[in-house]
């Protein structure tokens, strides 16, 4: 540490390798970061923490892991689950997150091929309700069975 000629004893400055005057506590320790700020801003400055959601806490981090955000930035990446079903997003608990139940069949057909005779506007909770299943995957393990729509009634 290279102390400054300041007024106060208190003033201290960094190494000179270090960027700029980082912020100290009243005693001269360097200040701890804010718990309240979010990932995604953690994550610009310093590049990858976690795969946690970009709005997710420095706190809550901090608590699940054990560590400061100094391990975090220098250590291995925190990797809370797997990647998903094709790259799907996750809930904060690591759980899927479902797909919209307003999302077009045309879109999802796209991706999985014919899922139904439905016109392509129709929305994924009509074509759920056609073949008896409350998610998207349960529907995709029934068409993999080749069991067809329960229900094929066009409108």
């Amino acid at each position: 540490m290279i102390r400054s000629y300041a007024s106060t004893p208190m003033e201290i400055r960094d190494d000179p390798t270090m960027a700029g005057i980082r912020p100290r506590n009243e005693n001269g320790k360097l200040r701890q970061k804010r718990g309240d700020t979010h990932l995604g801003t953690l994550e610009d400055k310093y590049g990858e923490i976690s795969d946690r959601r970009s709005d997710c806490h420095l706190d809550t981090i901090r608590e699940a892991t054990g560590q400061s955000l100094h391990k975090l930035v220098h250590g291995d990446p925190e990797v809370t689950h797997k990647p998903g079903l094709n790259d799907r997003q996750r809930n904060q608990d690591g759980t899927l997150r479902k797909k919209r139940g307003d999302t077009h069949l045309g879109t999802l057909e796209k991706q999985y091929g014919e899922l139904s005779p439905r016109r392509s506007d129709a929305h994924l909770d009509t074509i759920l309700k056609d073949y008896g299943v409350d998610s998207l995957s349960a529907m995709l393990k029934e068409r993999a069975k080749g069991n067809a729509p329960v229900n094929l009634m066009m409108e």
